[in-house]
């Protein structure tokens, strides 16, 4: 939090049709009031535990979707990747460490990752089996993404989110849902953790890309 107050000043991407409505201004909101909110350990640990990953981890490229502070990004240099192969793109960023662009059109190479983490993002995508397409473009064939999102009901009413992102969220309901984003692009998965809701909301996943 300290650091990003002595930093101050936010740049944010362009806007696109991809993006639900009010979603910079939502994050830009939540970054100042839980920028040490540190739940994507969890992404982290998760994908340690993966032994072709632990087993070159200083040696993996690495890209954080939409990490929103840089909490994500210190818990994945602690966990052993090499902080000089780690990039970063979100919406919004205070930070030298965070690039901002948009998931649905980013400006890295093909074939430029080998483990993407994507937290909590999915949500705020009109069009999320794009934004997946765009992912997979960007790893290499074997590549590893760790996804995750809250629970939330495609049935249920929310007035709240209604009004704040005028009821364009996808709703995240499953790992099942969340594989079909990706479709044939999903090989072997490591990880699923589906919610039991209210106690445990999230919905996690972790699984490997093979490319055509």
């Amino acid at each position: 939090m300290q650091r990003l107050k002595a930093l101050r000043g936010f740049t944010t991407a362009d806007k696109s049709s991809n993006q639900i409505t009010n979603a910079t201004e939502y994050n830009l909101a939540a970054l100042q009031t839980s920028s040490d909110l540190d739940r994507p350990v969890v992404m982290v640990n998760v994908a340690v535990s993966i032994q072709k990953i632990s087993q070159r981890i200083g040696a993996l490229d690495v890209l954080s979707i939409g990490p929103r502070s840089e909490i994500e990004l210190f818990g994945i240099m602690a966990a052993g990747f090499d902080p000089k192969r780690i990039k970063a793109l979100d919406l919004l960023s205070y930070s030298p460490l965070v690039e901002t662009g948009d998931m649905h059109a980013m400006k890295f190479a093909d074939n430029s990752f080998d483990v993407i983490f994507l937290g909590w993002v999915l949500a705020y995508s009109t069009t999320p089996a794009e934004a997946a397409k765009e992912i997979v473009r960007v790893c290499r064939n074997g590549a590893v993404v760790v996804a995750t999102g809250d629970f939330n009901s495609s049935t249920a009413t929310h007035a709240d989110a209604s009004q704040t992102f005028n009821n364009e969220e996808t709703r995240i309901n499953s790992v099942d849902q969340v594989l079909s984003f990706f479709g044939s692009a999903v090989d072997k998965v490591y990880f699923r953790h589906d919610p039991d809701p209210p106690a445990q909301p999230m919905v996690m996943t972790a699984f490997s890309v093979k490319k055509s």
